[in-house]
Order: structure tokens, then sequence, then C-alpha cells
């Protein structure tokens, strides 16, 4: 299989590193080089997933798609949020439907079906709420909602004189999606949780609860 991974943050260059492991080929899109990642032979396109002309050409030739790319954090305003993470996702299923990608996964987040009323014994078919607190979950959520709707669209095929005037259902190429919604990702080479957790132990800030 030929994977393209968005973004080559902590959660995309896991992943790409689990692909290589695999025997499978990888393509990175993302703004930086990741030059730990070319040494081991993964293509890295250097692009924003807010450039369409870059995603669809990213998209080219790959059997697969991990979209973890996104503008992450709590509070801002909300025009980032929504031009990275919904515009994004956008292109992303626009390159995946114009190269013929069969599957897209999306890395979603716990805090889309988080508004301003408390949940008890939630389960994933839990509705969307009405409000969110902040543009964070909102993004994130209406970008879920669009990669889960694209689910089983047909192929968009790049020359009209690919599909015969006369073909059946089977001939017909359908996109399967997927959204996960991973909680507060860690383990060896992160850079975020565990070593802020050592940090305050280390200036005695880490209090224990009860």
């Amino acid at each position: 299989m030929k994977a393209l991974v968005t973004g080559g943050g902590f959660l995309g260059a896991r992943i790409a590193e689990m692909l290589l492991a695999r025997g499978d080929r990888v393509r990175i899109l993302g703004r930086r080089p990741y030059p730990h990642l070319a040494s081991r032979g993964v293509d890295v396109c250097r692009g924003d997933v807010c450039d369409v002309g870059c995603v669809v050409e990213a998209c080219a030739g790959v059997d697969a798609v991990f979209h973890t790319a996104a503008r992450a954090g709590v509070w801002g305003p909300a025009g980032p949020y929504f031009e990275t993470n919904v515009g994004g996702t956008a292109n992303v299923i626009r390159g995946c439907l114009e190269n013929g990608v069969s599957r897209l996964l999306y890395t979603s987040s716990p805090s889309v079906a988080i508004g301003t009323t408390a949940i008890e014994g939630g389960q994933e078919d839990a509705p969307y709420p009405r409000r969110y607190l902040s543009p964070y979950p909102a993004s994130k959520a209406r970008a879920e909602r669009m990669v889960l709707d694209a689910n089983g669209w047909e192929m968009v095929p790049k020359d009209p004189a690919a599909y015969a005037p006369d073909h059946s259902e089977k001939d017909v190429r359908r996109l399967q999606t997927c959204a996960l919604r991973p909680h507060l990702i860690w383990g060896p080479g992160d850079p975020h949780l565990v070593p802020r957790l050592v940090a305050a132990a280390r200036r005695g800030r880490l209090r224990v609860i009860g």
C-alpha cells in the first residue's frame, strides 16, 4: 500500500513509522522537511493543507490518506481554526476523490461531542451539540461531519472517457471514510504530555489529589 499522511507532527510521524515498519510506502504532506522521516525513505512533500493544489497533487498515486494535520489549541480566533481544520479537510476530500484514493482516515477529537451541558454515559452516537465553547471543537466537528458524509461518494475521474456511457454500479469506485476521536495521545517520542508532567514534578508543582 502507498499512504499519504498529512502532518508530520507527533501523531503523523508515528503513523508514518508504523506504516514503514510493515512495508508500506509513505508520503508526508507538511510544512517542514522532516529529515528524520526522509532519511528512512518517506517521500516528503512540503506544503500546507490549506493549499488545494498542493493537497490534490500529494494525493496522487496513493491508496489511503491518514489526515492528521490540524490547528490545535483551546483558545484563539475562529478564522485560522476553520481555515485549517475545515478548509484543509475539504481539500483532502477533494484530493481523494480526484485521484481515486479509496480510503480516508480522519483524526478527530472527543471534544466534538462536548458542548455546554454535561455528558454522562455517552456513546459514539451522541449527537453533536448545538453550541461549542471554543472554535477548536466547532471546527473539528464540522470537519468530522464532512468526512463521514463523504463516505460512499463516487470518485470523480479526471478523464470523462474513463467511464463508459453504460457503466454499471459495480464499476463505480467509491470513497470509504472513517473518523477516530483519540484523546491525550502519548508514547515514545511524546513532545507534549509526558514532558510537561515531568517538568511540573521537577518544579514541585505536580499535585496528587486525594
